[in-house]
């Protein structure tokens, strides 16, 4: 079975790191049946994940009209990717294969399940303030390249009339 793998997923350092989002701007997680992680140290880190559609943070939604088709549209997503999955772990160095004897792997398996289904609501106040505070912005920004324009000219018009005005006439 293939399963994604990124070398970001799971690191301290990239702890909003999301497989598959904006792959064609930044790093995203790779779908192939081999993965490939470099020894350094005598420790290797090899962090894999079966679904982009579960969430990894516990932290996930979903669109329904009502709570009941919710929790059954939830528990339809985690059952749809609860499988088994064998990996095969081969440590190849520069002669070839290298034997297993001193090799201690360990493996964490997280397993999906539902603490809770909950409605999504927003909160209107804020929601006010925010659509407030855009609309200002938007208007502050659009007002001042509009002026930033309309001024330059209108000096350079008066310039030109002032000019006209002084220079002697033939």
């Amino acid at each position: 079975m293939d399963w994604y793998h990124s070398p970001l997923l799971g690191a301290p350092d990239a702890e909003n790191f999301n497989c598959g989002e904006w792959s064609e701007v930044t790093e995203t997680c790779v779908l192939a049946h081999t993965h490939e992680v470099d020894v350094a140290d005598g420790e290797a880190t090899l962090r894999g994940s079966v679904s982009r559609e579960l969430p990894l943070e516990g932290l996930g939604y979903l669109q329904s009209d009502d709570l009941e088709t919710a929790q059954e549209r939830a528990q339809t997503l985690i059952a749809n990717y609860s499988e088994a999955i064998v990996w095969t772990i081969t440590l190849f160095d520069d002669d070839g294969i290298t034997e297993s004897q001193g090799i201690d792997v360990s493996a964490v398996v997280v397993i999906h399940e539902i603490v809770s289904v909950a409605e999504f609501k927003l909160d209107p106040v804020q929601e006010s303030v925010y659509s407030f505070a855009t609309l200002v912005a938007c208007f502050s920004l659009s007002l001042s390249f509009t002026l930033m324009v309309y001024y330059p000219a209108l000096y350079k018009a008066k310039r030109a009339a002032r000019i006209r005005s002084e220079a002697p006439e033939p």
